[in-house]
C-alpha cells in the first residue's frame, strides 16, 4: 500500500511510504495521511475535502505501457534461455516457449488492445 504522510497545517506532502498496513503507524502531531491515485500525488485539499483530479491516458501512452509490460515478460520467462539453456529443453519445451514468445508478440494485434488484453500463460516446463 503506498501512503502519503501530509502536514496538516500546509496541506504539502511530506513523506511518500510503502507499507502492508496501516497498523502500527504513529503519526506525529499535525500530520495525517493523505489519498494516493494512481501511484503519483496529485490530490488537493480544499480545505474540506480532497480533490482527486481526473487523469487522462491518451491512447498511444496506453499502448506503450502494454508493450512495456510484455517486454517485461519476454524478458523474464523467454530471454532468460540462453544458447547453453535452450539446448537443454526437448524439442516439445522449446516449442512451448517459442508459442508463448510468439503469444507475446501478437498482443498488439488483440481485438481490443490496449484496454483489453489477454495475456498467454507462461508455459510450465
Amino acid at each position: 500500500m503506498k501512503i502519503c504522510i501530509l502536514d496538516s497545517n500546509t496541506k504539502i506532502v511530506k513523506n511518500v511510504s510503502l507499507t502492508d498496513s496501516l497498523e502500527g503507524i504513529n503519526l506525529p502531531e499535525g500530520e495525517e495521511l493523505a489519498p494516493r491515485h494512481d501511484g503519483a500525488i496529485g490530490w488537493k485539499w480544499s480545505g474540506t475535502d480532497w480533490e482527486i483530479p481526473q487523469v487522462e491516458v491518451s491512447f498511444d501512452e496506453r499502448c506503450l505501457r502494454v508493450r512495456r509490460n510484455r517486454d517485461g515478460r519476454l524478458k523474464v520467462h523467454v530471454d532468460k534461455y540462453t544458447a547453453i539453456r535452450w539446448s537443454l529443453l526437448s524439442a516439445d519445451q522449446q516449442q512451448k516457449v517459442l508459442d508463448y514468445r510468439q503469444a507475446l508478440l501478437d498482443v498488439p494485434q488483440q481485438e481490443g488492445f490496449p484496454d483489453n488484453v489477454t495475456w498467454p500463460e507462461v508455459p510450465n516446463l
